[in-house]
């Protein structure tokens, strides 16, 4: 086949006037598909998650693997990112799940983009349930504990031997390993050759010291050691050989203290061997690999370059550096050293008053001063105003985390639900089946999208609401009236009260959302006034979460 999409799109006469569309993957690997002039990024989003087979949910909780199913929940959190120039991936690279994916092709040319110019499939939000394992909370009820006082390695341990989806896990680990290699991840120097040998061992599986030997990777070192560490002028006294012989000795430290493997199962061990082990049963370099990268405080982090002097009385504002990144992810935002691979600090997204943007010149946002060392609730609310050119990006990208982290909290809500009633199987879960260097394979045969107005079957459901659409929709903003881990709990004692108080949680949520999508279409006419709404709302439906809290404490100790 064509090398690249301008030769494939030449084909199109060839397919009844459908475009093949080649998608490709961050382990080398790609898929052909065929869309008509209807199909949209949606459409082929849900194609690819189809085809690798990761186990798609919809919105009633019934699982499926084969059948198209019309809104998976899981599927707003990947997106299909433009590779204009062939090699490297921007922030702002992602498609709207509205677009035309012909559309988006033909304008390439228009752009002059790269002859090699391509699609990725990327995870674009990086929320939790798509991290392979038992959904944590589901962990926690297990174990009888509050979510919030789950450590990330007790939930390592409780997780079980066998992950819920390890197609989700193997493209977290394709991502992690871009992140990492490419530097958007920072490490040490230490980290970096103890995951590039984790790396190694997934890549070629069991150790063998006759030819596991220094010049054995040569150039090939790029795909292990981040390449900023490899020019990184404090370490220029180490050769490229250097970084080879410290990989191969800590791949040596796991072969020496290797376990020989009880279970002899492809999908526990590679070869003969047990390298890692959690919780007494064997787990694969892979799942080792992203341990290691969960725990990093940069995890699922999208960072944006910006500068701004914001001062002010609050301690911790006063102390950020004139240069900076902002770092956006599904807790919320961190303002973030890269050169000292530091947080400088955080707000979770329910402490964030609101947020927007000025095109092309800044990013803002506003919270309670008490939610940050050295301030206090006297200060009042403060404003911080960042200078940078992707502040749309920014701001959608933080919007759609909210709208995300909304969803989420009725899918929990629902499980424990469930859970209590004992109509949800805690055992739910599938074997490992990616060892070594498996990828998805590239696929010589062509996936042909169905002819349903160029959309899988069920597909004409109203949309989410979108991402990066222009222009963008209006920011809901989080309360900062109550700190996220109180907010868990308090929303699973709300659980507990009358009926009354659930079907007015779940009616609060449906209203946001339906007035979130109404908004996106109007706010060309009235976008502050939009926003401003939208926040209100937002907040108004955790205040009578507090409610139904307080009532049912008030029931229970008799004064009602």
């Amino acid at each position: 086949s064509p090398s690249n999409q301008q030769g494939l799109t030449s084909l199109a006469g060839k397919f009844q006037g459908r475009t093949p569309v080649r998608v490709h993957f961050l382990d080398n690997s790609s898929k052909v598909f065929l869309v008509d002039n209807t199909s949209t990024v949606k459409d082929l989003i849900l194609l690819c998650l189809q085809k690798i087979g990761v186990l798609l949910t919809s919105d009633d909780n019934s699982v499926s693997s084969n059948s198209a199913l019309a809104n998976p929940v899981i599927l707003p959190y990947f997106s299909l990112f433009e590779c204009l120039n062939g090699s490297s991936i921007e922030n702002d690279a992602a498609l709207n799940l509205k677009a035309i994916v012909v559309e988006v092709i033909q304008s390439w040319a228009e752009n002059n983009a790269h002859p090699d110019a391509k699609l990725l499939f990327l995870i674009r939000l990086y929320m939790p349930c798509l991290w392979g394992y038992q959904y944590r909370d589901v962990v926690a009820f297990k174990i009888n504990k509050p979510k919030t006082m789950l450590t990330l390695e007790k939930y390592f341990d409780e997780a079980g031997e066998h992950l819920l989806d390890p197609i989700l896990m193997h493209l977290q680990f394709i991502q992690a390993v871009y992140n990492i290699i490419s530097g958007r991840y920072p490490t040490s120097p230490e980290q970096a050759i103890e995951l590039g040998a984790i790396h190694f061992l997934y890549k070629f599986g069991e150790y063998k010291p006759a030819s596991h030997v220094p010049g054995f990777l040569g150039n090939r070192i790029v795909e292990f050691i981040p390449i900023k560490h490899l020019k990184n002028s404090s370490t220029s006294t180490r050769s490229l050989e250097d970084w080879e012989r410290a990989l191969l000795q800590k791949v040596l430290s796991y072969a020496t203290g290797a376990a020989s493997s009880s279970r002899n199962s492809t999908s526990s061990s590679v070869g003969s061997c047990t390298y890692f082990e959690r919780n007494g049963y064997p787990i694969t370099p892979q799942r080792k690999y992203m341990e290691l990268v969960y725990g990093m405080p940069t995890y699922g982090c999208s960072f944006f370059r910006c500068s701004g002097n914001n001062s002010n009385k609050v301690k911790a504002v006063r102390q950020l550096p004139d240069v900076s990144y902002i770092a956006i992810h599904h807790h919320g935002i961190h303002i973030f050293d890269k050169a000292k691979q530091t947080i400088l600090w955080s707000l979770h997204i329910e402490d964030i008053y609101r947020w927007g943007f000025k095109p092309n010149k800044l990013f803002y946002f506003e919270f309670n001063s008490s939610v940050v060392e050295g301030g206090s609730g006297e200060d009042g609310t403060v404003m911080l105003e960042f200078s940078t050119s992707e502040g749309v990006v920014i701001s959608d990208l933080l919007t759609d985390y909210a709208v995300s982290f909304l969803k989420e909290r009725e899918r929990e809500d629902d499980r424990l639900s469930k859970m209590k009633s004992g109509k949800l199987d805690l055992k739910v879960g599938r074997k490992v089946t990616l060892g070594g260097s498996s990828t998805f394979s590239d696929d010589s045969e062509v996936h042909e999208a169905p002819t349903n107005g160029g959309r899988p079957a069920g597909l004409n459901k109203p949309p989410p609401p979108p991402h990066h659409s222009a222009p963008p929709p209006p920011p809901p903003a989080a309360p900062t009236t109550r700190p996220g881990s109180k907010l868990v709990q308090t929303i699973m004692n709300a659980k507990k009260a009358a009926s009354m108080s659930k079907s007015l949680e779940v009616a609060s949520a449906i209203k946001i959302q339906s007035l979130f999508r109404g908004f996106s279409l109007r706010n060309e006419w009235a976008r502050e006034d939009a926003a401003i709404l939208i926040q209100s709302v937002f907040r108004g439906y955790l205040d009578r979460v507090r409610l139904s809290k307080l009532i049912e404490q008030m029931i229970s100790s008799g004064e009602l």
